[in-house]
């Protein structure tokens, strides 16, 4: 496989790692922060631009893994700043990053690279 992907893979995990460490302080934290907001918010976004560049066979070996809404996401973050529903981001955050992860380690196993 080429290294493209698992260089996007690799800034998937990154962006995940970054955005667990800026919500370890839990909601209320983040409710609060626009420093942390503004952290989670952009490696959302990075991670919706990186899935948008992995091929669709790739994707494909995950599909209970919402890859399209991802790249959604993304488009939604950087266009409508303004009309943010960080409710929304929130439950992101807790409930569909977790399984995100688990794919992203998995394929990078199948790709030889084991993430620490």
């Amino acid at each position: 496989m080429m290294a493209r992907p698992r260089a996007y893979l690799e800034q998937i995990l990154q962006s995940l790692d970054r955005i667990a460490s800026y919500a370890a302080d839990g909601s209320r934290a983040f409710f609060e922060s626009p420093l942390l907001q503004d952290g989670i918010v952009h490696n959302l976004e990075l991670i919706g631009a990186s899935v948008k560049e992995l091929p669709a066979d790739l994707l494909a070996g995950y599909p209970d893994i919402p890859w399209s809404s991802i790249a959604r996401m993304r488009d939604r973050l950087a266009h409508h700043y303004l009309g943010l529903d960080l409710e929304l981001v929130w439950e992101v955050v807790g409930h569909d990053l977790p399984p995100l992860k688990d794919a992203v380690v998995a394929m990078l196993r199948t790709m030889g690279q084991v993430p620490e």
